[in-house]
């Protein structure tokens, strides 16, 4: 006796594999600012590196390339988790190309006078070893440290004298790139389509 026939396939589409989460966050965030690839004189590029935080939220920074390397620059950000608290810091002479430091995306934002970055030696510390510190050496870093770190915003069992009932509102690092791009716009260093553009690509 021959066995009954094979069920027929499913449609095409529904044959396809599901993109997975890391895949699929590639896509998420694309760029509409039409920032021009080469800036003006005396400028260097100020751009967001984003790198996959699956299953949590992508984390966010600032570079500033420096005008010798654009792979070596300045990177400011605030680092930390919504559990633990976040604080801000600078690191300096930091190469995006190496392994375990390539973002997953570098968005450029715009161009920034080389006077607010200066003196350019001592910002980027091209060629010499990488630095970690919290102290701002340049009038950019100075407002951008004007905004605080974001503090802890994700409760445990150890918060009990707190009120759960209070509605939080989460703040971390995207959190703390957005505000200082508000920050930038005021100052008018940034324009204001760069603002949009983060609110739209944040990540709740």
């Amino acid at each position: 006796m021959l066995p009954p026939p094979a069920p027929p396939l499913p449609p095409p589409h529904l044959l396809q594999l599901p993109v997975s989460n890391n895949e699929a966050e590639k896509h998420t965030l694309s760029s509409c600012l039409n920032v021009p690839a080469t800036g003006p004189p005396n400028s260097v590029s100020l751009s967001l590196l984003v790198y996959n935080g699956w299953p949590f939220a992508n984390h966010w920074e600032y570079f500033i390339s420096s005008p010798t390397s654009l792979e070596v620059g300045v990177v400011m950000q605030a680092a930390g988790n919504v559990r633990e608290g976040f604080w801000l810091e600078i690191k300096r002479g930091w190469n995006i190309g190496l392994p375990g430091q390539k973002p997953d995306k570098v968005i450029l934002l715009g161009w920034v006078a080389e006077a607010l970055v200066e003196p350019l030696e001592t910002v980027f510390r091209v060629g010499k070893d990488p630095v970690i510190e919290q102290e701002a050496r340049c009038e950019l870093e100075k407002t951008l440290l004007k905004v605080p770190a974001p503090e802890k915003t994700l409760r445990n069992a150890a918060d009990d004298q707190m009120d759960r009932r209070a509605r939080i509102t989460q703040r971390n690092c995207q959190t703390w790139v957005v505000e200082t791009s508000e920050l930038l716009v005021m100052e008018g260093i940034l324009e204001p389509q760069v603002v949009d553009f983060l609110v739209a690509n944040k990540q709740y």
